[in-house]
């Protein structure tokens, strides 16, 4: 099922007119050329940065009580376990 648009395409701007925008700027073939440059930057400037420019990673550690450590998920136990050496957990 997909989503519907909430928009509409218009009629065809016609040759001899000027569209501006809201700043007053003539919309012509440049403006547009560098809106979709712009666009297009900012959707691929999104996501997690990259580790190798800094070379560090983004560890944080933490200490945690008795009691928050007994109530984490058993699968995050599990794996302290192997991180530490402690081998698979027992069944």
């Amino acid at each position: 099922m997909s989503k519907p648009t909430k928009y509409r395409l218009g009629p065809d701007v016609g040759q001899d007119e000027e569209l501006h925008d809201s700043q007053g700027r003539l919309i012509d073939d440049s403006y547009v050329d560098a809106a979709v440059e712009d666009a297009i930057a900012q959707v691929r400037g999104r996501g997690r940065p990259s580790l190798s420019a800094s070379g560090k990673s983004p560890l944080l550690r933490v200490r945690l009580s008795r009691e928050v450590g007994r109530r984490r998920p058993p699968r995050s136990r599990a794996l302290r376990r192997l991180q530490i050496g402690m081998g698979p957990p027992r069944p």
